[in-house]
């Protein structure tokens, strides 16, 4: 069994979504946790979305998260 790690906490849901392609596109499969509550629900949104990556691939998606945070497109 896959385990998931989360990589990052977002508060934008749009930013939360660029990334999650981006790590997708380079072939890591991510997963938005949380994503859908932050429009119905205050304390989850206060919480944020969670990124989530397997375990196998945190060092590399780490690489492009700090390259798409640093350099958004």
């Amino acid at each position: 069994m896959k385990k998931f790690i989360t990589l990052h906490t977002f508060y934008n849901p749009v930013e939360a979504e660029i990334v999650r392609a981006r790590l997708e596109s380079e072939g890591i499969r991510a997963f938005l946790l949380d994503q859908n509550l932050t429009y119905t629900q205050v304390p989850v949104m206060l919480s944020g979305i969670r990124l989530q990556v397997e375990r196998d691939d945190v060092m590399r998606a780490k690489q492009i998260l700090e390259k798409s945070l640093q350099n958004p497109e």
